[in-house]
This record gives structure tokens, C-alpha cells and sequence, in this order.
């Protein structure tokens, strides 16, 4: 994406981030350190995220199922 595109994306706060994907700060960090999620960029020494990348990051990451159901049984291995 070039830059008149980031341009034309609204900058969204940590809280609105933190509102939209129910992580904390410390995953945001994490998560972006990793290369999982997008980094942020600075306005002055304000923290914001480009909203489209924060959509797209939604799109790839929202499930329907679980990734694992504690209220089903384990099923027993045999060697």
C-alpha cells in the first residue's frame, strides 16, 4: 500500500484497538513485536493504528469454533 493510500485510512487510539480486539497492551506489543499484528505508528508521541490494517487483522483472525473447548471430554490416546 503506498503512502496517499495510509493517508486516505483514519488513525485509530490504543483504546479503540484495545476496544475492537479485546486485547491488552501487552499483547498489542507482543502481537506486533512478533510481526502478527500491525505495528503502530507515532503522532508526536501519540500511539495510533491505521484502521484498515486493524480490519484486515480482524478478518484473518476471527474464528466461529474455538480453538479448543474445555467442556468436551479429552479423548483418550492409546499407545
Amino acid at each position: 500500500m503506498n503512502k496517499q493510500q495510509h493517508t486516505r485510512s483514519p488513525l485509530v487510539s490504543t483504546a479503540q484497538v484495545k476496544s475492537q480486539t479485546g486485547l491488552s497492551n501487552t499483547s498489542l506489543w507482543r502481537k506486533a513485536k512478533q510481526g502478527t499484528f500491525p505495528v503502530p505508528v507515532y503522532l508526536g508521541q501519540k500511539k495510533m493504528w491505521y484502521q484498515f490494517q486493524i480490519d484486515k487483522w480482524l478478518d484473518e483472525n476471527l474464528k466461529t469454533k474455538p480453538t479448543h473447548n474445555n467442556l468436551e471430554p479429552k479423548t483418550e490416546v492409546l499407545a
